[in-house]
């Protein structure tokens, strides 16, 4: 357990550098919102660093091998990092659909079949 605990604490800081230093790496569009500032990919890590408001900023640290998104608020006057929320999202990825409206992912299957 205490050396899994260091194994995360690793991945954690790794991602945060790569956000937070930024790597020379391709800057990747991301459409939607809000914008990214930027977004930075090194092997199975991705860094999405949103704009910032009055309080600070926020880091999002996507890992594609464990399938888990956290996401870290960056305090603007301290510096502080602190966790907001992690994820694992290998079960929502499973899902065909969710709150999503007609025409289904299984109705568009279906028609497709007929």
């Amino acid at each position: 357990m205490y050396c899994n605990h260091k194994i995360r604490v690793g991945w954690i800081a790794t991602g945060l550098a790569v956000a937070w230093l930024g790597w020379h790496v391709i800057t990747v569009p991301v459409y939607g919102q809000p914008e990214a500032e930027s977004v930075h990919h090194r092997g199975d890590l991705i860094a999405i660093q949103l704009p910032g408001d009055s309080t600070g900023e926020r880091v999002i640290i996507v890992d594609s091998q464990r399938r888990s998104i956290a996401v870290y608020h960056i305090s603007k006057d301290q510096g502080k990092i602190r966790l907001e929320s992690m994820r694992n999202i290998e079960s929502d990825l499973r899902m065909t659909s969710f709150n999503s409206h007609s025409p289904t992912p299984e109705e568009v299957r279906l028609g497709l079949e007929r």
